[in-house]
């Protein structure tokens, strides 16, 4: 299994919101960790966001 977490991240912290009228960036994302429960797939993120 793949999944492409920085443009899917890119894609969900940069959409535009209602009621929000600021542009946002996503300057910067690194993914320091993944782990694997019999739960879940746990996925720590890194990231900056710009807000202009």
């Amino acid at each position: 299994m793949r999944f492409d977490i920085a443009s899917e991240s890119k894609r969900i912290l940069e959409a535009p919101t209602p009621n929000f009228p600021f542009e946002r960036t996503l300057s910067e994302l690194q993914v320091p960790w993944v782990t694997v429960t019999p739960e879940a797939v746990v996925v720590a993120l890194s990231f900056r966001l710009r807000v202009q």
